[in-house]
């Protein structure tokens, strides 16, 4: 099941880059935890990682819940940009 979220932390890799922002997040309705983390990219970020913008929506990307270390007023990753591919949903 996939939740939007209005709030839009801020998500940094490991390295210190702002990836983008939260947007969503899917959950696991039998055990009420959450699975991936929808994030909306910013231009630089999106353009490194080799995500094509689409047509009138922003770039977009599901990572797993893995690649979360921490949760609080950013959300950080456990791990680094050029290492991000390995926990794209």
């Amino acid at each position: 099941m996939d939740f939007n979220c209005r709030d839009g932390k801020a998500v940094i890799t490991k390295d210190g880059k702002r990836l983008g922002t939260i947007v969503g997040v899917s959950v696991d309705t039998a055990g009420w935890s959450v699975t991936k983390i929808k994030v909306s990219l910013g231009k630089e970020v999106g353009e490194t990682l080799g995500i094509k913008k689409p047509f009138m929506k922003p770039r977009t990307l599901a990572l797993r819940k893995e690649a979360v270390a921490a949760v609080g007023d950013m959300i950080t990753l456990s791990v680094d940009l050029k290492s991000l591919r390995d926990y794209m949903a």
